[in-house]
Formats: structure tokens, sequence, C-alpha cells
């Protein structure tokens, strides 16, 4: 999904398009998810031992983020 939208977020980037306040909470969302996808990437190819509950929390907290926005969006 991201890759197939770079054209929209690069003309919000561009200013081509004027960002509108409900757009906020759509890049927001998305690339909290990003960054949680990620996350979830990187700490499954782990192979040293690390601190793992940062891994989670942040993974937590972007996943929560992410769907809290999603709500707001819908509630919109």
């Amino acid at each position: 999904e991201v890759v197939t939208s770079l054209k929209f977020d690069r003309q919000f980037i561009s200013g081509r398009k004027h960002i509108r306040w409900p757009l906020v909470f759509y890049f927001s969302r998305r690339y909290c998810l990003l960054f949680a996808l990620i996350g979830i990437l990187v700490s499954i190819d782990v192979t040293e031992p690390g601190d793992c509950q940062a891994f989670h929390a942040f993974n937590q907290g972007c996943g929560n983020s992410a769907i809290g926005l999603a709500s707001i969006i819908l509630s919109l």
C-alpha cells in the first residue's frame, strides 16, 4: 500500500496539493503502521541477544497508535 501511493505523498510534500486537517491523521496512521511493520521485521530477524523488551514496546506503541488513528479516521 505504501509503495503504490507514494505519488500521492509526493504531491503533498512538493506542495502541489494542500494538506487538509483530516489528512494529518491519515499520514500519521500510515507511517506508524509502516514503522511497526519494520520493527516487527527487525525483531524477528535478530540473531544476537539484545533488549527484546524495547523492540516489543516500540512495536506495540506504533501498532496501537496506528489502530487508534484508524479509529479516528473512521469517526471523521
